[in-house]
């Protein structure tokens, strides 16, 4: 699962270390891959969770989700600005995707 979801060695341990299971991992799956196509989880599948789940920051900080979609993100091979524009539209969806000047 840790290939799968293309997490770090240092971030899988947290996970492993925080109580989140080989089974949640697995259970979790269809969180960053609406579709089943059973790739490896990318940003792409970050923004799916996202959509579905909203704020992985958010409390409660500690459910298993959270836990796995904060590991998927610190192990994303992206840039900072890359990373900015997943937070960016993290707000975005917490605010119904609303333009400013509405």
């Amino acid at each position: 699962m840790q290939q799968h979801y293309c997490l770090t060695d240092e971030e899988y341990k947290k996970l492993i270390d925080n109580g989140v299971t080989i089974s949640d991992l697995y259970n979790n799956v269809q969180l960053f891959d609406k579709n089943g196509s059973q790739e490896p989880i990318s940003k792409i599948g970050l923004y799916y969770y996202i959509d579905q789940k909203g704020d992985f920051n958010s409390p409660p900080i500690n459910l298993k989700h959270k836990q796995i979609a904060r590991a998927v993100f610190n192990s994303l091979n992206i840039t900072a600005t890359e990373k900015l524009q997943i937070l960016e539209y993290i707000e975005d969806a917490i605010n119904d995707f609303k333009d400013e000047e509405e």
